[in-house]
């Protein structure tokens, strides 16, 4: 996949500022270090010139980058339902995780999906909701 076509100078700003409303919305990758992160992520900022801007996780995966350590999530898979997006939100907003993002791509008749959580804690609790779907 290709980098955003966002404009980086507005990417990195909302890198630098920790900007929740661009989390889940695009996910940043360090060229020197190989990882990618979301943009709300606590390390230090990296410079703009070593920092490449993706969609999605999937993306950045896809470009070889790792996932950062400080990203927790639930990656799902399973067959495609009409609704099953809205019923996942539902089913974490109704047992109290909150959840940052959500990444989803129908691919035939199966379903992928990576919610991005606030913790670890927060991971576990969303697999344990989840099982029951």
């Amino acid at each position: 996949m290709m980098p955003v076509t966002l404009d980086r100078d507005v990417c990195y700003r909302a890198l630098q500022a920790r900007d929740a409303r661009f989390d889940g919305r695009l996910f940043v990758a360090v060229r020197t270090t190989g990882i990618y992160c979301r943009p709300i992520c606590p390390a230090r900022c990296p410079k703009l010139e070593n920092v490449v801007f993706y969609r999605s996780a999937a993306a950045a995966q896809e470009a070889g980058f790792k996932r950062s350590e400080t990203i927790h999530g639930v990656r799902l898979e399973g067959t495609d339902k009409p609704g099953l997006g809205a019923k996942i939100a539902r089913t974490l907003a109704d047992n109290g995780i909150n959840f940052r993002g959500m990444q989803a791509n129908v691919i035939g008749k199966n379903f992928l999906s990576f919610v991005a959580l606030d913790s670890a804690d927060d991971a576990a609790k969303a697999v344990k909701a989840l099982r029951k779907l």
